[in-house]
């Protein structure tokens, strides 16, 4: 390779890397990675601007992939054009089966306006200047050697010889000025322009011994921004290419993190322990543990998810490594409903001196699990005790909750109500605010003040109309009113509440039930028993499906249809429930 190449290969790698580094924040101020349903920062119309860009990286990654199958379609070429050739100009044009058009350049001190309109007349453009280009300028000489490229890689090039830009269409070729193009901001193009230029640094020089690092920055830069598909190929490549160099540890990493994003938690699993069995003393190696034991988390295997955070712990016994691992551990048996073992992890943590955001987090669990446990008068001297003296944490809205809860659960509904409603006041902006008023409504209808239950709902349901206790405060509402016997009303409710919704499990089927008893007690019974038969199709408990039979059972007994009263008390599905 010549001296020149090895330069243009270099500078290249270096635009890249620092692009790369100052892209990260950018991505970060446009989404949030939870998703991908982040709220933006950007005004609609810049956003919908870098819609358009990524639309065209998109294609531009299109052409991309087609330009690295160039080494296995080399030799299935469809047609070869010979389009310029003269004593100082050679360019040949090669179709392959696949469509991928690519090209090859000789020129030696050749004027750009002949390059260009060689090149103008096979792909079938048309060459348009900016007004404010003069024509003498596309008559300097160039002289430049490329083989098997884009027409946009030549186009680039040429131009760029004389600091132009070019815009590529299917219909045109057109060179302007870089001050005069309409782009969302000089970072997004530099950041195009090191894309374009990182990829022909790929294709053009893949023996470079620095090229590795175009691929591993060309990864970093796909996953930073949300194309993981297209990240993996590029980590994948380092590893199986170069897998003696240090990067190659961070592709590997990296390629489970791919995986995450794409939502297949079993690949980005293996992918992690694969990587921490071939570098354990890697400075990720920690992270891909905590990070096995939240996807095992997600798939409910808390077996292997306790045993990892007990090997961190055991491996790692100093710092915050620790104290991460126990909180994350008593997390795991907290979700797999063992709260002795939750409790007496959060316990052994108070035992040592703990920094203040460990402190506030142990205090907090250590009363989250004596409720779960069903110790409330410990759990209310806890989370009280919390409450009090830990004025800073920046979980006192879930202690405070949780407190009330407490009382909530011993019946004592007036102490419930008033913490219910000081949580409301000291805590507006919390995301538990819903569950404030709705548990607030619960606690007011426990103490038969209905219509203040139903006020206080429906001001939450005002303030909060799409939250995922929503239903749950319209069935609230139902009750109210059923309680209140007005079963029309309370129907109306039942009947309205959005029984597919994945936040209501339990309302779902109760709605479908109480729908029924409603229609009961209107004499409505055949209608009602079409909504008990509704409420069998939900995943129900073995007492609720002998409760609704009983309901069932007590329908036919008002209609005087004893014979099917009698099968549904023993619990047999009726096929024909309201026939004849």
């Amino acid at each position: 390779m010549k001296l020149h190449e090895y330069s243009i290969a270099i500078y290249v790698l270096m635009v890249f890397i620092l692009l790369t580094a100052m892209d990260k924040p950018a991505c970060a101020s446009v989404q949030d990675d939870k998703g991908i349903g982040g709220v933006l920062d950007v005004p609609i119309d810049d956003y919908e601007e870098r819609l358009k860009y990524e639309k065209k990286i998109l294609d531009g990654l299109m052409k991309l992939l087609d330009l690295k199958e160039r080494e296995i379609i080399s030799d299935k070429i469809a047609a070869s054009e010979l389009v310029a050739k003269n004593e100082n100009l050679f360019i040949n044009k090669e179709t392959s089966e696949y469509g991928t058009v690519l090209y090859t350049i000789k020129a030696d001190l050749v004027s750009i306006d002949e390059i260009l309109h060689a090149l103008v007349s096979t792909s079938g453009r048309e060459l348009v200047l900016d007004e404010d280009i003069s024509k003498k300028e596309m008559f300097s000489v160039i002289s430049i050697s490329l083989e098997h490229v884009p027409i946009v890689d030549i186009i680039d090039i040429v131009v760029g010889a004389r600091g132009f830009e070019s815009i590529i269409s299917d219909s045109i070729i057109f060179v302007t000025m870089p001050a005069k193009l309409n782009m969302v901001s000089p970072f997004d193009y530099y950041q195009e322009k090191a894309i374009h230029a990182y990829q022909r640094a790929m294709i053009k020089y893949p023996d470079y011994k620095g090229i590795e690092r175009a691929y591993y920055e060309l990864g970093n830069f796909y996953f930073a921004s949300g194309f993981p598909t297209i990240a993996l190929q590029e980590y994948r490549v380092v590893v199986e290419k170069y897998p003696d160099l240090p990067m190659a540890r961070t592709s590997m990493f990296y390629i489970g993190k791919c995986y995450e994003m794409l939502g297949d938690i079993g690949n980005a699993i293996q992918s992690y322990l694969y990587y921490v069995e071939k570098y354990p003393q890697d400075s990720n190696a920690v992270d891909a543990y905590f990070i096995m034991g939240g996807l095992w988390r997600k798939q409910k295997d808390y077996k292997k998810a306790i045993e990892i955070y007990k090997y961190i712990i055991e491996e790692y016994p100093e710092g915050n490594t620790i104290r991460l691992a126990q909180i994350q551990l008593g997390h795991t048996y907290v979700e797999s409903e063992d709260y002795t073992s939750a409790l007496n992890t959060f316990l052994d943590m108070k035992k040592k001196p703990l920094p203040d955001e460990f402190r506030y987090e142990i205090g907090y669990q250590i009363g989250n699990c004596y409720y779960l446990m069903g110790q409330y008068a410990e759990a209310i001297k806890i989370l009280n005790d919390f409450i009090l003296y830990e004025q800073e944490s920046d979980i006192r809205d879930d202690a405070y909750y949780k407190l009330a809860d407490c009382f909530f659960e011993r019946e004592d509904y007036l102490t419930a109500f008033q913490l219910y409603r000081d949580a409301l006041t000291e805590f507006p902006d919390s995301n538990l605010s819903p569950y404030g008023y709705l548990y607030s409504g619960k606690s007011l209808r426990m103490m038969n003040m209905l219509e203040s239950a139903k006020n206080t709902i429906r001001t939450g349901l005002g303030i909060y109309p799409d939250s995922v206790y929503t239903e749950n405060m319209k069935f609230e509402i139902g009750l109210c009113y059923l309680e209140d016997e007005s079963f029309e009303r309370a129907f109306e409710v039942f009947e309205e509440i959005d029984t597919k919704n994945k936040n209501i499990e339990m309302v779902a089927y109760q709605a479908n039930i109480y729908a029924g008893i409603c229609l009961c007690r209107e004499k409505q019974h055949r209608k009602a028993i079409d909504f008990y038969m509704k409420a069998l199709d939900e995943d129900v408990t073995v007492q609720e499906r002998n409760r609704i039979f009983k309901l069932i059972g007590d329908c036919y007994t008002d209609l005087g249809e004893l014979t099917k009263a009698i099968r549904a008390y023993q619990g047999e599905i009726l096929q024909c429930a309201n026939s004849p």
